[in-house]
């Protein structure tokens, strides 16, 4: 269990280190930017609680403890909302 904690932490603190992502799409006003990102917020919160409904069993072999479903659910949303705004033609600046 501690190493899954210590991986999701990594992730999280490679992520805070490189700074705040801000996203930028030719044209767009801020305020589209805004309606786009609450609208890729919801729907992050929706696919993310959709998949997560069974937390994975380890597999044979596997070393550390699985990740808990709060940091799979953490990652998966922030996954979703990335392919969110990407979608909408946004690109991810640092």
């Amino acid at each position: 269990m501690r190493a899954g904690r210590l991986l999701v932490f990594a992730l999280f603190l490679a992520a805070a280190c490189a700074g705040p992502v801000r996203w930028e799409k030719e044209g767009a006003s801020a305020a589209a930017l805004d309606q786009d990102t609450k609208a890729c917020n919801q729907q992050a919160r929706l696919k993310a609680t959709e998949v997560l409904a069974v937390p994975p069993l380890p597999e044979p072999g596997m070393i550390g403890a699985p990740m808990r479903q709060q940091d799979q659910y953490a990652l998966r949303e922030a996954r979703e909302f990335q392919h969110c705004m990407q979608a909408k033609g946004y690109e991810a600046k640092r």
